[in-house]
């Protein structure tokens, strides 16, 4: 029962980018700023390649200026976490925990990334598991082979 209450609210990589995005504007600039009816509130959207996507990116503020800064801030604070999350990024600490099986100095956002990943996949019964790139390793192995197995 609760595993299919969790799968209907599964977030996709979309959704989460968005929360993130959104944390970090509410951040940058403050809950106050986000009541809705605001006399004088200001949008301003931003788009970014990244993540392996594209960004969109609406801020709400006060006036122009403050919901730029806002808007700058948290694209720039999701740019600095994919360098430091990017299994696709040799420099990463992702990467360096994926290629040598230990990272001496974990950053925090790395162990808060960890900890919600593990609270998530006991949750979900196992559902969601962040060590299975061994195993999508090999199955790419097998996938590049001739006469292999369709997905």
């Amino acid at each position: 029962m609760f595993s299919q209450r969790l799968n209907q609210r599964l977030l996709t990589r979309r959704t989460v980018l968005q929360m993130v995005a959104a944390a970090g504007a509410v951040g940058a600039l403050g809950w106050p700023f986000f009541s809705s009816g605001a006399a004088g509130t200001r949008m301003v959207q931003r788009s970014q390649a990244m993540l392996g996507t594209v960004v969109n990116l609406t801020v709400y503020g006060r006036n122009r200026q403050e919901a730029v800064a806002a808007a700058d801030a948290t694209l720039a604070r999701m740019v600095e976490m994919e360098g430091e999350l990017s299994r696709f990024r040799p420099e990463s600490q992702v990467s360096r925990l994926n290629r040598d099986g230990v990272l001496p100095e974990a950053g925090t956002d790395l162990l808060r990334v960890l900890e919600l990943a593990q609270r998530v996949s006991l949750a979900g019964d196992g559902a969601f598991d962040i060590t299975i790139l061994p195993l999508l390793a090999a199955y790419q192995g097998l996938q590049a082979r001739p006469n292999a197995p369709n997905a």
